[in-house]
């Protein structure tokens, strides 16, 4: 996967129930970062933040389009790269 970096696109599944999950696109907003915490994917309206003892690479990302205030945090191999909009 090439390496994402700010202003960068990116795609994350979303969990859809009866149906296949589909696939948003996000803008990179920091990446060379590491947390304990982060969303699991496919997203799932439900999901709380899951936190773990051990550092792990994430990438902080806002959904393009619907709510560009909120920034979320994936794990960077959950996240797969996107061409843009």
């Amino acid at each position: 996967m090439k390496k994402l970096k700010f202003g960068d696109y990116c795609v994350i599944g979303h969990k859809r129930f009866g149906v296949e999950n589909k696939w948003y696109t996000y803008k990179v907003i920091s990446r060379d970062c590491s947390a304990n915490y982060y969303k699991p994917v496919p997203v799932c309206r439900s999901d709380k933040t899951k936190r773990q003892p051990e550092m792990i690479d994430v990438v902080r990302v806002i959904r393009c389009g619907v709510d560009e205030t909120k920034v979320e945090t994936f794990r960077m191999k959950d996240v797969g790269a996107g061409s843009g909009i």
